[in-house]
């Protein structure tokens, strides 16, 4: 997932949320990783041949709506914006709370 990334301009990919996100990602299992894809884009699975298939890239961009605030996505554009957090438990805690709800069909 990682290589089929682009960034906004107001987030480098060598920030420190960055590097929080993909260590979060990294330590999801594979069901966990496919749900938050799904989360992000609306699609069910890859199609075949992969990422490189959708025709275009997941982005990543700074929220400025503050640290406490959930992460969003904008799955018609594969946009997640992604606060500026204090620390990587509070990513992980915000994640883990925002595709929770997603996965069980709540929102």
């Amino acid at each position: 997932m990682m290589k089929h990334v682009e960034y906004g301009e107001s987030i480098a990919e060598t920030s420190q949320i960055v590097q929080w996100f993909w260590t979060y990602v990294s330590s999801l299992s594979n069901q966990r990783r496919l749900e938050l894809l799904q989360w992000i884009t609306g699609i069910t699975c890859l199609p075949i041949g992969g990422f490189s298939r959708l025709g275009r890239r997941i982005k990543l961009v700074q929220d400025v709506a503050g640290p406490d605030r959930l992460p969003t996505v904008s799955t018609c554009t594969f946009t997640l914006h992604l606060p500026k957090y204090r620390s990587f438990s509070q990513l992980k805690e915000k994640f883990d709370l925002a595709t929770s709800d997603y996965v069980f069909g709540i929102v």
